[in-house]
């Protein structure tokens, strides 16, 4: 026996199965919460801002000209900072000052890195499951990224009909803060996706059920059962001999 898939049929399935839909979403709801505070390590991150800036005398060159160069710049930049010279000088660093022991793979994973083409700007952000460690990797960059990228290049860029650009320093426009609240993972968050999913796939598994329990129990079963197919006459009420 087919059943038709109506608003009102879906809408006695919810009703049915309120209280059990309910149920299930606030014991998933208080399920990932536990595991989000408890089992999911929280990350904290601290953040460089440094700034391409343009020491050119000559001022007759095009903004979309400067704007090209620097961001091909910063691209650069950022390969230096990934590179040995910078990443073995934080090790060193780390494990100087703070007894602490990395290779490069493991401070790479830390960072990442994006680029403001527009301003002229790239941010270096680093992660880590310690506030602190992740304040002082981005305070360090901060304080020795700039004489470390002057000390590998000083290019001079020269369009046609632009002028000469010598953009060959880098300072910083926003320094590192020590964050004591965690990026990830978000626990409100969390729990609200996973009360959604809980209450979507709940009531999603009550409609299947009720469409393939084929047992009339009422009138509204019985025309959806039988008057696809017969005329429906009419109904035997039922009494009692009392």
């Amino acid at each position: 026996m087919n059943r038709e898939i109506t608003l009102s049929a879906m809408w006695r399935v919810f009703k049915r199965s309120f209280i059990i839909i309910l149920a299930v979403t606030i014991a998933v709801m208080l399920i990932a919460g536990l595991v989000t505070k408890f089992m999911i390590k929280e990350t904290f991150s601290s953040s460089v801002t440094f700034y391409v800036v343009n020491t050119s005398i000559d001022t007759e060159y095009t903004t979309t000209s400067l704007l090209a160069a620097t961001e091909n710049l910063a691209n650069m930049y950022i390969e230096i900072i990934k590179g040995d010279v910078t990443m073995d000088s934080l090790i060193e660093y780390l494990k100087t000052e703070y007894e602490l022991e990395y290779t490069s793979g493991q401070l790479l994973n830390m960072m990442s890195t994006s680029i403001d083409g527009d301003s002229s700007t790239f941010v270096v952000k680093i992660e880590n499951t310690n506030e602190e460690i992740a304040f002082i990797i981005a305070r360090y960059l901060a304080q020795n990224v700039p004489t470390i990228i002057k000390s590998f290049v000083t290019p001079n860029v020269t369009g046609t009909n632009t002028g000469k650009m010598n953009i060959e320093r880098v300072k910083v426009l926003k320094n590192p803060t020590l964050h004591t609240e965690a990026d990830s993972p978000s626990l409100i968050m969390n729990v609200i996706v996973a009360g959604m999913a809980a209450a979507v796939l709940t009531y999603a598994a009550a409609l299947v059920v009720a469409l393939c329990n084929v047992t009339v129990k009422n009138e509204e079963d019985l025309k959806a059962a039988v008057s696809s197919k017969y005329p429906l006459i009419g109904f035997i009420p039922s009494w009692s001999n009392k």
